[in-house]
């Protein structure tokens, strides 16, 4: 993912999600969204933390991974929470991986010889009616285990990959009648399927590899600063470095454990919550809007 990802927007998204939350049009919203909730305990215990506290307005959850029932229990004790799937094809850590929660038998062109999913978006031939079945299992799992889906986004953005998994992941989105993270830069190609009831995203940020540790809090100061109108997303990692992350991260800086410290301490500054007040930044949540699209009655039919 780009450290900032922005288009031309068609004026009907932001005007979407500016009318459905009651906001003016020059209003600034935020979503503050954690990635990969449920993929192990010291992941989650960081990311309940800033949701606990409100310095974070979201979080999405991985299925198939083994942290996956923590964060289930989670959500039944805390059903306020924006919780959402994020929604998952790859296992990208050498010494700790995860498969389909279809099964290998099932999804045998989404798995490597070890039955785990590939680790990269870019591995293998994906059926994609395999994942269809797999996506739509991930749904139903979350969903059985008491988790109510704010909104659906995906791990390492395999919608970006090609049409195919695109239409797949949005057409999930209208099945189980929930936005999904798109951003207006992710549209070109993909007039024909998006709606003018879809909510889109106009900018997504999230730090990317080479930036050096001094300037962590800086670059989310800078995002902050420089925000504007309309609906983004600041897409962060929490999670405690610890012998767990350690071991579950290791051989790889990026997105590891020091990685995923810094983002928590990031958000969890002071100087965050005060750049937000000061910048006159409306935090929101996809629960909100997903709540107002579904009153409003623009959500699509399947």
């Amino acid at each position: 993912m780009a450290s900032s990802q922005s288009g031309r927007p068609p004026e009907f998204p932001v005007k979407r999600a500016l009318d459905l939350l009651g906001y003016p049009a020059d209003a600034k919203l935020l979503i503050i969204h954690a990635d990969d909730l449920g993929m192990c305990h010291s992941v989650n215990a960081a990311i309940f933390k800033a949701l606990d506290e409100q310095t974070i307005s979201s979080a999405s959850a991985m299925v198939p991974c083994p942290g996956f029932g923590e964060a289930a229990e989670y959500a039944k004790r805390n059903p306020g929470r924006d919780l959402g799937i994020h929604l998952t094809l790859t296992s990208e850590w050498e010494k700790y991986r995860w498969g389909p929660v279809l099964g290998s038998q099932s999804c045998a062109s989404l798995i490597d010889e070890s039955g785990y999913f590939f680790g990269s978006t870019k591995n293998g031939k994906r059926e994609i009616g395999e994942v269809r079945k797999e996506l739509c299992a991930q749904v139903e799992q979350a969903v059985r285990a008491g988790l109510a889906p704010s909104h659906l986004d995906s791990h390492m953005l395999f919608p970006l990959e090609n049409r195919d998994l695109a239409k797949a992941y949005i057409e999930l989105g209208r099945h189980y009648e929930v936005p999904f993270l798109m951003s207006t830069s992710w549209t070109p190609g993909l007039e024909s399927e998006i709606r003018e009831t879809d909510i889109l995203v106009d900018n997504i940020y999230s730090i990317r590899p080479g930036l050096p540790e001094q300037e962590w809090k800086n670059y989310y100061l800078r995002v902050l600063h420089s925000l504007k109108r309309g609906l983004s997303q600041l897409i962060v990692h929490p999670g405690f470095d610890d012998a767990e992350l350690q071991a579950v991260t290791a051989g790889r800086a990026f997105w590891g454990a020091a990685w995923r410290q810094r983002d928590y301490d990031a958000v969890m500054s002071a100087e965050f919550r005060a750049t937000i007040r000061d910048n006159n930044i409306q935090v929101v949540s996809w629960k909100q809007l997903n709540s107002l699209k579904q009153t409003a009655g623009v959500v699509s039919e399947h």
